[in-house]
């Protein structure tokens, strides 16, 4: 079992132990991406922030006693205890620096206020200078930040270039951290820095964590927030609006060692729950199910592809060019053809092509747009010692979007039970039966007399 996935089992155990907390709700999250596109064009952060950190080290403690009640015979017991020693410091990060585009340059310092002598270094938090982009470092403990509309009711991953960041989503509630009363949205979490829980404010601060570092539990309170300066961001990408607020719907085949060839692996349809005028999407892809009976599309635990437009698998291309940039590839064009897929006409269809070696093989990615910049196939072949095998193809459907409420046809019940005939009682069934072969072994007999 995977790492994400025993960390998913451990969360949903800890779901269901927990005790539902109430209060009052001042704003709501969405449940899942759909055919929505938000555009943000403005990003607000903190200038400083100040968290209280503690650092409990818990250990087990056991003493022995001696009794005696006569001169031969004594007695031993073991008496085990907790003993828990708090570490504290305090952190500073400050905004030192910013673009217009959400790169921050933050200062970060960190100050012992511990009063018993400590027995390592802490240093999950690095001391110094740190880069961190607004946009596509979420939840980064070098500024503990997540963008608001990254935010979701729901079990999901935050996929960007850097790491991934899961988060599973724990209920909105009113909390008091360190006197000061905040609404947050609790997520359990977990990243290649840390794992554990976040409670979120509405503005993307964090104002508590509580995770572990070296067997040891480390929480952060958030202390002050001061300062907010808000950007404008460049509109230096100019995605056309008939690329966005709809959805993009794919058959997908993949190759099969049976067949030797390619088969149907079903139907994925991709949204785009958000964009920013300096390039940077969010893509979410949605497997369609076919199971009898079941919901066409789950929109529970799904993946938030974060990054500039050129290195995600985009269903469109703004402009195409003879060389393009696309899914981190670079792409060029071989011509120009009218491509007929699911009995629709192409013409003057761009297709582009990559090669890469990897491994004494090549992949030979063939991909093709409709004059209006729309991804309607892609396939992908390996080539190894002169033999091509078809690995994958990607073939455009349409627009289409199934929610949540549509499911797959159920084959295993049936509405219409009605037949198409009069049923025969096995009784009268029977008797007609014996009547009539009496009859023909009785024509039979007198037939053959005659003769």
């Amino acid at each position: 079992m995977s790492s994400r996935k025993v960390f998913l089992a451990f969360i949903a155990l800890s779901l269901c132990l927990a005790t539902l907390i109430t209060g009052v709700q001042s704003f709501s999250i969405p449940q899942f991406p759909t055919t929505t596109t938000h555009y943000y064009s403005t990003l607000s952060f903190p200038n400083n922030l100040t968290y209280y950190i503690v650092v409990s080290n818990t250990t087990k403690v056991t003493s022995t006693t001696t009794s005696s009640s006569s001169a031969v015979n004594t007695s031993t017991s073991n008496v085990s205890s907790l003993r828990v020693v708090n570490y504290t410091y305090v952190a500073h990060y400050q905004v030192v620096k910013y673009s217009p585009e959400g790169e921050l340059t933050v200062n970060l310092t960190v100050e012992n206020t511990s009063q018993v002598p400590k027995g390592f270094n802490f240093t999950l938090l690095k001391i110094g200078l740190h880069n961190v982009s607004l946009e596509e470092d979420p939840l980064n403990l070098n500024y503990p930040y997540v963008f608001p509309g990254y935010l979701f009711n729901n079990t999901y991953t935050l996929s960007i270039p850097s790491t991934s960041l899961t988060l599973v989503y724990d209920g909105v509630a009113n909390e008091t951290i360190l006197g000061t009363k905040y609404v947050v949205i609790k997520y359990f979490f977990g990243d290649s820095q840390a794992s554990g829980v976040a409670y979120i404010t509405e503005n993307g601060t964090v104002a508590y964590i509580n995770t572990t570092y070296n067997g040891l539990e480390v929480q952060l309170f958030l202390k002050s927030s001061q300062g907010t300066t808000t950007v404008d961001i460049p509109n230096t990408v100019t995605l056309p609006s008939y690329f966005l607020n709809r959805s993009y719907l794919y058959a997908i085949y993949e190759y099969s060692n049976y067949s030797d060839s390619l088969q149907s692996v079903g139907d994925e349809e991709i949204v785009y729950p958000f964009v920013f005028p300096n390039g940077i999407i969010g893509e979410t892809a949605y497997q369609v199910n076919t199971v009898s009976g079941s919901p066409l599309v789950n929109f529970n635990d799904f993946t938030i592809h974060i990054g500039n437009y050129t290195g995600l698998e985009t269903s469109f291309y703004p402009s195409l060019a003879q060389k393009i940039e696309w899914n981190s590839a670079s792409l060029t064009m071989v011509g120009k053809d009218n491509v007929t897929i699911f009995g629709v006409n192409y013409p003057n269809a761009y297709v582009y092509e990559s090669n890469q070696s990897v491994n004494n093989s090549t992949i030979v990615r063939e991909v093709t747009f409709n004059s209006s910049g729309v991804l309607i196939d892609q396939v992908v072949t390996v080539v190894h010692n002169g033999l091509s095998t078809p690995e994958f193809e990607a073939k455009y459907i349409g627009n289409i979007f199934y929610n949540n409420s549509e499911t797959y046809p159920n084959f295993q019940t049936f509405s219409d039970t009605n037949l198409p005939f009069s049923v025969v009682s096995p009784s009268t069934s029977l008797a007609v039966a014996i009547i009539i072969t009496i009859a023909i072994a009785a024509i039979l007999v007198l037939l053959h007399r005659r003769d």
